[in-house]
């Protein structure tokens, strides 16, 4: 019996090392796939840094964008106002000019209008007005304006025409060819 035992606890002893040897190889197929896990973890962990670092900074961009975009929206704003305004201004201006178009046609009408019935007392104003121009004027450069009278034959001359016949030792009247000395020469005033 003790034979039988003794085979008994051999077999199970057996059996239990064959067991021990099932559970180490097991054990160093799971310690491999750990190790490989522990690997791809380590390079994971690093990815997810990077990863995070990145989502980091394209928030930090939005950020800056979402600031960007609500200060161009501002702007945008601002130029569109104004540019309601300039429009506005403009329209107003339109109405003002023609406005200001129709009064100027109704103004050439009514000119017009006077200027008919007036055409007639007009040049006969004019021609008076040419006649008085002509008894005031110089008769010999018909420029400048009588200021100066020959006391011998009282005809008057502008300065600058008695000054010249002076000048050029011709001193006699340009009217009626009467000689005249310088004392001759008096200014007098209209």
């Amino acid at each position: 019996m003790v034979a039988n035992q003794v085979i008994a606890f051999k077999k199970q002893s057996e059996t239990q090392l064959e067991q021990i040897r099932r559970l180490e190889d097991r054990e160093k197929l799971l310690m491999s796939q750990l190790q490989i896990l522990e690997k791809d973890m380590a390079a994971k962990t690093v990815s997810s840094d990077l990863h995070r670092r990145k989502v980091s900074e394209l928030n930090q961009k939005q950020t800056e964008l979402i600031e960007k975009l609500a200060t161009m929206q501002g702007k945008f704003n601002e130029a569109e106002r104004t540019l309601k305004e300039k429009i506005q201004i403009i329209a107003d201006d339109a109405n003002t000019q023609r406005r200001m178009e129709e009064r100027m046609d109704a103004l050439k009408r009514k000119v017009d209008a006077q200027s008919k019935s007036s055409n007639v007392t007009d040049s006969y104003l004019q021609q008076e007005n040419d006649d008085l121009k002509l008894l005031v004027k110089c008769s010999s450069c018909t420029n400048n304006f009588k200021s100066h009278v020959l006391l011998k034959c009282m005809h008057t001359f502008c300065k600058g025409c008695l000054d010249d016949l002076v000048n050029s030792r011709q001193r006699k009247c340009p009217k009626c060819g009467i000689p005249f000395g310088h004392a001759d020469i008096k200014p007098f005033y209209l």
